[in-house]
């Protein structure tokens, strides 16, 4: 046997499809009139096998209470067989025969319709729409609870006991089901938009249009969707993908229907108070653009923001070029850079961190190498703000002198005494008071002049602790010769004699 629904082949014996629930009846559906047919028809019986007894009541006793169809029906049953005391008996046991026939037709189809009433889910579905329409609702989920019973599969069942506890005001109630089989594989799409349709019609009544948008956007059925579209606030999307493209670049923004879309190209996030309303495609021109994009719904649900990035029309600038290589040096050496374009500026760092505008050095002119191990950085910047490859220099430059930093320190003090500065080489000061000493801070290049030692004045008088005298001395690492050595609040370095 197959099914009439959906054609599936079912095993015999089955009153249920299994693949989509519905119903086989054993006998045809009847509508809700048919009790009152079947009176109908027993009565037309009873007036047409007996005509000569309803004109006769009429003739002799014209005042005769009239009996109703049902009691004649009655009257005719049990009323003493007539062939018992007719003269003419052939008749009346004709009479009697088509009685008792239409009785045994009534009673075969009573047993049709009780099977009918209790046993069929269409039945019961109608007797429930019926009984909502006269506002009975506790009587109707009584009918949908039975009809549930006999096919928990039909969801056409709950969508009705759903709109029924809705009516009654038992607004959870109606959730609960909706949450339950809104979304259910084995609803079929006409019930699903149902389900749909009452959930909207609850939240509507509430004005809760966002709970409407979030339920919509989890909704897998894009029928569904279509349908119900003016509540929904999807995510807009634009028509090319994040990335380079030549000037003059069309940018669409896709979105639904019935709302309007608020872009910006700053980065900002867009709003219906803060941004452009979209209403033709975007040019892309020179530069670089950071687009986000919001779709507002009828209803004033705004959806989640969509962004993308784009670079028109810039290209890279080439490497800067550093001289000279990374190595190990022992003598002094100039470091210099320089960009194929005159318009592309140079930043450089000397921590090892990579330069930008923000935290580099700008480039101005070649300059020595500073002394000890150094690792530089150099970036090149095009005028429309694009960075190139980065360069990196790794140097170690450890000077070739004549004489070390501790060195230097006994050729100042040889010279402070032969200038009388101190009283003897040991540091002793003039008034014998306390000692003079020399460390070695650094070596540098000043301007001009070369490289020289850099070395720090302490005193220390007594048992008092040693301290900073805020003069500093200058030795060149080649001949031993000593200078007072200064420094401004503006970096400028030079060399004063004794």
């Amino acid at each position: 046997m197959k099914c009439p629904n959906c054609g599936y082949e079912m095993p015999e014996g089955h009153l249920l499809c299994e693949k989509c629930g519905n119903e086989i009846n054993i006998v045809p559906d009847f509508e809700i009139d048919v009790e009152n047919s079947i009176s109908e028809t027993l009565s037309t019986i009873v007036d047409e096998i007996s005509p000569e007894e309803k004109d006769k009541r009429s003739e002799n006793d014209p005042g005769e209470e009239v009996l109703s169809k049902e009691e004649r029906i009655e009257e005719e049953f049990f009323k003493e067989p007539s062939f018992l005391v007719n003269r003419k008996p052939t008749r009346k046991v004709l009479a009697f025969l088509l009685l008792g026939s239409a009785a045994f037709v009534a009673l075969v189809v009573a047993a049709v319709l009780f099977v009918y009433m209790n046993y069929s889910v269409n039945y019961l579905k109608r007797k429930a729409d019926s009984l909502v329409s006269k506002g009975q609702y506790d009587k109707a989920i009584n009918y949908v609870d039975k009809g549930i019973k006999l096919n928990g599969k039909e969801s056409g069942l709950f969508i009705t006991k759903a709109n029924i506890l809705y009516a009654k005001g038992d607004v959870d109630g109606a959730l609960d089901i909706i949450e339950d089989y809104i979304d259910n594989k084995n609803v079929d799409t006409d019930t699903r938009s149902d389900f749909y349709s009452l959930y909207i019609d609850i939240y509507e009544k509430e004005q809760d249009y966002s709970q409407i948008n979030r339920k919509l956007l989890e909704c897998s059925d894009e029928s569904i969707k279509e349908r119900f579209g003016a509540y929904l606030a999807d995510v807009p999307s634009f028509s090319i993908p994040t990335g380079s493209y030549e000037g003059g670049t069309p940018l669409e923004i896709e979105y639904g229907s019935g709302g309007n879309v608020y872009y910006t190209t700053d980065g900002s996030v867009p709003s219906k108070d803060h941004g452009t309303l979209y209403s033709e495609p975007i040019i892309l021109e020179k530069g670089e653009y950071d687009v986000k994009a919001v779709y507002i719904n009828e209803y004033g649900v705004t959806s989640e923001t969509a962004a993308s990035y784009y670079l028109i029309d810039l290209t890279a600038p080439d490497a800067p070029i550093v001289n000279p290589e990374s190595g190990s040096y022992t003598s002094p050496f100039t470091i210099s850079a320089f960009s194929g374009n005159v318009n592309d500026r140079i930043y450089y760092t000397t921590d090892g961190k990579d330069p930008d505008e923000e935290n580099g050095i700008l480039y101005t002119e070649p300059f020595k190498a500073p002394v000890g191990n150094t690792n530089m950085c150099f970036v090149a910047i095009s005028e429309d703000g694009v960075a190139s490859e980065i360069v990196r220099r790794s140097y170690d430059f450890e000077l070739k002198a004549n004489m070390t930093g501790e060195e230097a320190a006994l050729y100042l003090l040889n010279d402070l005494y032969v200038k009388g500065k101190i009283a003897d080489r040991i540091g002793t000061s003039l008034d014998g008071k306390g000692i003079y000493s020399y460390e070695y801070n650094s070596l540098v290049e000043i301007s001009g002049s070369g490289y020289y030692y850099i070395l720090v004045e302490f005193y220390t008088e007594g048992n008092s602790n040693k301290a900073m005298t805020g003069f500093m001395y200058a030795v060149d690492p080649y001949t031993g010769a000593a200078y007072y050595f200064l420094n401004d609040e503006s970096g400028k370095m030079s060399l004063l004699p004794f």
